[in-house]
């Protein structure tokens, strides 16, 4: 495993620490800790090449994920950095994909709720009045539910009746 200087952590924020320490190295018990705590303990198993074991960790713990350069991606998705001095995780608007009938689209709805998004999109999308069922990612759900980065919503119209 590669080693991680000091001067690195110390240029990341207490939250991509956090996440780090899980995800990254394994070792839990020491997301509500010191800045500096967490830096230590990251160094520690890092260059000592043994497991660092923080406050309720047993042998067993998970392995470690190495920093390795990601080769390649496939993907689709759109988002843009709308808030460059944000915190980690809120940086990026990304688009929904909402559908209603034939009329489909992306929009910046992430964080918004089913009925927000039905009254917002009324009209764009032809949504008839009397808002019928949503349908996220193929489940259906509440009006109160929160759209999510990578939802796939779709507002179901009610079938036609002939004569």
């Amino acid at each position: 495993m590669a080693k991680i200087s000091k001067e690195y952590l110390e240029g990341k924020s207490i939250a991509e620490l956090r996440r780090m320490v899980v995800h990254d190295f394994g070792i839990p018990g020491l997301t509500k800790k010191r800045k500096s705590v967490i830096i230590d303990a990251i160094l520690k198993k890092v260059n000592s090449g043994k497991k660092a074991v923080g406050k309720g960790a047993s042998k067993s713990s998970k392995s470690v994920v190495s920093h390795t350069p990601v080769e390649a991606i496939k993907m689709s998705l759109e988002s843009t950095l709308t808030n460059p001095g944000n915190h980690f995780g809120n940086k990026a608007t990304t688009k929904i994909v909402v559908s209603c009938g034939a009329a489909k689209g992306k929009f910046a709805v992430t964080g918004k709720s089913i009925a927000t998004i039905k009254v917002f999109l009324a009209e764009v999308l032809n949504i008839p009045k009397g808002f019928p069922q949503a349908m996220v990612n193929g489940k259906k759900v509440d009006d109160s539910y929160i759209a999510k980065s990578g939802d796939q919503i779709e507002i179901l119209k009610p079938a036609g009746k002939k004569g």
